[in-house]
């Protein structure tokens, strides 16, 4: 099995982008709703730079900066942009699907995961699929990552990886998946927000912390909730 997956990491500032290329290089603020009490939900490079911060209220935002661009979340240009970023997906494969909508901390983020098997016939290499799968999103307006593993789980974390470069690629050799997680944090697993305070609590701080542990102490101690994570944590392929 090798499976890669093309990953947007900020949907809701893509989207706007994606529709709005003038606001590229304007310090811009995504908010839940109208009004000055509202919570930041995205901001870009330069709104950062200008100390606007992401889970503030639009007024905090423009304290900081005074020229923030404000726009409202637009749940329609999100949807166009998670078509074209399975678009983009489909233009070097046809078995490509959207992956399920996260939660948590990543739940502003859009994925696909596709069939890379065979893929070196047509693209050179597995880095050059993942190459191409990028260049193909950042077309259609979407600054996209991509990764690729032995399963969906590890391609996902794998990207969620290397997200603070678009276009930004990373390709796991078979066998290479257990390794590579070791040293990452847990919070790239995306536990649930009881779940994480738990880990943090018995000192789980990183993917080989979790994996150290025998499975039944983390069951008896975190509850039946940590197979899923540490199915995840092993990189097998959960059902």
């Amino acid at each position: 099995m090798r499976i890669a997956c093309l990953l947007v990491a900020d949907l809701p500032l893509a989207a706007e982008l994606r529709a709005h290329p003038e606001l590229r290089g304007a310090p811009l603020a995504i908010a839940s709703d109208t009004g000055s009490r509202a919570e930041i939900l995205a901001i870009s490079p330069e709104a950062a730079r200008s100390g606007v911060r992401p889970f503030t209220t639009v007024v905090h935002g423009r304290a900081a900066c005074a020229e923030l661009c404000v726009r409202v979340a637009s749940p329609a240009l999100e949807r166009a942009a998670r078509d074209a970023l399975l678009d983009a997906a489909l233009s070097t494969s046809p078995r490509a699907e959207a992956a399920p909508l996260c939660s948590g901390i990543y739940a502003a983020e859009a994925a696909v995961y596709i069939d890379a098997r065979g893929v070196t016939s047509l693209f050179h290499s597995e880095a050059g699929f993942a190459g191409a799968l990028t260049a193909r999103a950042q077309n259609l307006g979407l600054p996209a990552v991509a990764a690729i593993a032995s399963s969906r789980g590890v391609a996902h974390i794998a990207a969620r990886n290397c997200t603070g470069t678009p276009g930004a690629t990373e390709v796991l050799s078979p066998g290479d998946d257990t390794a590579f997680l070791a040293p990452l944090p847990i919070d790239l697993l995306n536990p649930e927000d009881g779940l994480a305070e738990s880990l943090t609590r018995f000192g789980i701080h990183r993917v080989r912390d979790l994996t150290r542990i025998p499975e039944r102490a983390l069951v008896t101690r975190l509850g039946g909730g940590v197979r899923k994570l540490l199915t995840l944590a092993r990189g097998e392929e959960s059902d």
